[in-house]
């Protein structure tokens, strides 16, 4: 699966706008002649009456209920626009260059600004690379590489398909050795609310290969092959979830059994999930109001061998918090921190691959702190 520099596949979502007008709410009228509408009646009174009701109500014993006469005025409501959800790109292949653009613009309403409508969701992003299997017999997909930069392919792949006759073997010699690639600008520029990069082989995050993405993405990284997955960029999404995994084929599989390499996260490398921190003090007049802020997100580093985070690595999962317009602080939880290796040793006496715990860990909140669970063969706790 190719797809050229200069390509661009299009998943935005849409934009509804709905005009101003003059609404007439049905109105419920209390025992005591007090008009209450249906978002601000409470269950403890008993309602006799409907005013702007234009159809005949029964109650549950089939009287009719009585109608008061209709409001003319009504009120006017302002108009406001609406965000719709951006699609879907799923890419299953045994090898796949992802050069092009993914453009996966969504739209944000002023209602859903303040928190009053649900935001539009994000695009999703799947990238699967496993191997058909064909008479019973199956080549593991070669590593993916999460790239820092676009590179493209250049004339010399181009330059067969614009022949009379497509030459495969031509093509195939050009992409041998080139593995599978997504450059991390690519998916910036969808920033997905949903991504997900798995393979049959390794996984390789290129340093500086940094994801910055919207709030409450999730992004799940999976490698099965034995050049194991490293993370060498950082991977950010404010209360988002990250879903980290080396393990093994299973024997079920496309490529059968399999022996994953080591979940490696590497030093310097920031794995930052923590909460918004959100002022609505202070806003000019006609400013949307910005909705409260999110708590604390999950990182979950999970590997059927070794697992290392070197030292100099961190993982923030800490809440957030709110100044309200009255000067009072709202705060959040802070989320979850999961770290296990050698998940995939389940006999006794078999050796067990290191784990290495050199990240610092943040789980800092004003509403409960994070949770921390580690899982290795041998644990030695020592002073900093």
């Amino acid at each position: 699966m190719v797809t050229g520099s200069a390509s661009r596949i299009d998943l935005s979502g849409g934009l509804v706008n709905y005009t101003a007008d003059t609404v007439k709410p049905s109105w419920l009228i209390s025992e005591d002649g007090s008009r209450y509408s249906l978002n601000t009646a409470t269950a403890d009174l008993r309602y006799t009456a409907l005013q702007n009701n234009g159809a005949t109500v029964r109650n549950r014993w089939q009287d009719v209920v009585a109608r008061y006469g209709a409001n003319p005025q009504g009120q006017l409501e302002a108009g406001y626009s609406e965000g719709r959800a951006a699609g879907a790109l799923t890419v299953l292949a045994q090898q796949a260059l992802l050069d092009g653009r993914i453009d996966a613009l969504s739209a944000v309403g002023r209602r859903q600004v303040e928190g009053l409508d649900a935001l539009a969701s994000r695009a999703a992003v799947s990238l699967t690379l496993t191997s058909p299997v064909a008479d019973g017999l199956a080549t593991q997909a070669g590593d993916l590489r999460l790239a820092r930069e676009v590179a493209g392919l250049g004339a010399r792949y181009w330059a067969p398909l614009a022949e009379p006759e497509v030459d495969d073997a031509a093509l195939q010699a050009v992409l041998t050795g080139l593995g599978s690639r997504v450059a991390a600008p690519t998916l910036q520029a969808a920033n997905p609310g949903r991504l997900t990069l798995s393979t049959t082989g390794g996984l390789l995050s290129e340093s500086g290969a940094a994801l910055a993405l919207g709030p409450r993405a999730t992004i799940s990284l999976t490698a099965q092959g034995s050049g194991g997955l490293r993370l060498g960029g950082d991977l950010a999404s404010a209360g988002g979830t990250l879903a980290v995994r080396a393990t093994d084929g299973a024997a079920g599989s496309a490529v059968g059994v399999t022996v994953a390499g080591p979940l490696t996260v590497d030093a310097s490398v920031q794995l930052d999930v923590s909460g918004t921190w959100v002022n609505q003090q202070g806003l000019a007049a006609g400013q949307p109001v910005p909705a409260a802020a999110l708590g604390g997100g999950n990182v979950t580093l999970q590997a059927s061998h070794g697992l290392v985070l070197q030292t100099g690595s961190h993982i923030d999962v800490s809440g957030g918090a709110t100044v309200r317009a009255n000067g009072a602080i709202s705060g959040t939880s802070a989320g979850r921190i999961v770290a296990e290796g050698n998940l995939g040793v389940s006999t006794v006496g078999e050796p067990l691959a290191p784990f290495q715990l050199g990240a610092s860990l943040a789980g800092w909140a004003l509403n409960g702190g994070g949770s921390l669970r580690l899982r290795a063969g041998e644990l030695l706790i020592t002073a900093a």
